[in-house]
């Protein structure tokens, strides 16, 4: 037990170091981080490990700077085939945020897609009719994502795409997105009640 307790304190402390810091104001402190934790100024451009068209892991890892990205690159054995580019992973497609990395904390993993330009508001709504019996509006991204919604899932078949969000159609209160097509988000009618709250 001593000694998993040791071998623990170890990998720890081999990935901490202490860094210095410069507050502006003439005085050196120090800093304890964990394994990155810290974007070196002059050096804060981000950049992106973005896949290949044959690579097997199809997600983006944005990183705050290059020295970080060159340290993911080398030590991350999912990102072997994946290239580092100047910009966001947005810049490049991968708009999708999912979540950081689990071991490199500061790498942003992103999925292709997702992306939406301000002031292209393209949504499209599949309604449920009067007699449907999921009661439940499908906000879509945009008519190709919701005619794809219609074509694929079954409690939909009775459904009517229209334009607009579904708040627009009195559906406003949100749910979360649908389990299967997780770019629609899942919307049903508000009661009097909720509405006057």
């Amino acid at each position: 037990m001593l000694m998993v307790a040791l071998a623990s304190l170890a990998r720890v402390l081999l990935t901490t170091a202490i860094v210095a810091v410069v507050d502006g104001t003439g005085t050196t402190g120090s800093k304890l981080i964990h394994f990155g934790g810290v974007a070196l100024s002059g050096n804060a451009t981000i950049v992106s490990l973005i896949p290949g068209s044959m690579d097997l892991n199809p997600f983006c890892y944005e990183c705050p700077n290059s020295t970080y990205a060159d340290m993911v690159a080398d030590n991350d054995p999912f990102v072997k085939a994946h290239t580092e580019v100047s910009g966001t992973c947005a810049d490049h497609g991968f708009a999708k945020a999912l979540r950081s990395d689990p071991i490199f904390h500061d790498a942003k993993l992103f999925w292709k897609g997702g992306f939406r330009l301000p002031g292209n508001d393209t949504r499209v709504s599949l309604v449920p009719g009067s007699v449907d019996l999921n009661p439940l509006c499908y906000e879509c991204p945009n008519g190709t994502y919701a005619d794809m919604v219609a074509d694929r899932d079954p409690l939909v078949k009775a459904h009517t795409k229209v334009d607009g969000t579904c708040a627009d159609h009195d559906y406003a209160k949100g749910l979360g997105n649908d389990p299967i097509f997780r770019d629609a988000k899942l919307f049903r009618r508000s009661t009097n009640a909720e509405l006057m709250v």
